[in-house]
């Protein structure tokens, strides 16, 4: 081998280790929530609406400590709904795990946020959390 293909052998093995490892067709999204403050917002991060798939993965960040949710998803050009649910803490643990976003506010006094994520856009979200408005 030469000394030439050696080295972009090692330009390739690199940069498939700074794009991540994820499968073909998939992006790894880095979402994050905090609320008007600046403060960490527990939250459940809900994709295409189902509530019971997002539960059962625990796609949920700030629940014990600050921190940000790695989460391997599909894009393409329609992208995905992405839904920040803000959650009920109590002890480090999840007191309620809400079925809808109404539900969530109720429980939390924070409004849920949406937005449609796609391949071209950037790989970290942060989503701000809003106080839910009293009615």
């Amino acid at each position: 081998m030469s000394q030439a293909t050696g080295t972009w052998r090692a330009w390739g093995v690199a940069l498939a280790l700074a794009c991540g490892c994820t499968r073909p067709g998939s992006t790894l999204l880095h979402l994050d929530a905090i609320d008007a403050a600046d403060r960490p917002r527990p939250c459940l991060f809900v994709i295409n609406g189902d509530f019971v798939d997002a539960a059962a993965r625990q796609q949920w960040v700030n629940i014990e400590a600050d921190d940000t949710l790695q989460l391997e998803i599909p894009l393409d050009d329609e992208g995905v709904e992405v839904t920040a649910v803000p959650l009920r803490v109590v002890d480090g643990k999840v007191a309620n795990l809400p079925r809808t976003p109404k539900e969530a506010e109720v429980g939390t006094g924070f409004a849920a946020e949406t937005r449609r994520i796609t391949r071209t856009d950037p790989m970290r979200h942060l989503f701000i959390l809003a106080r839910a408005r009293a009615k």
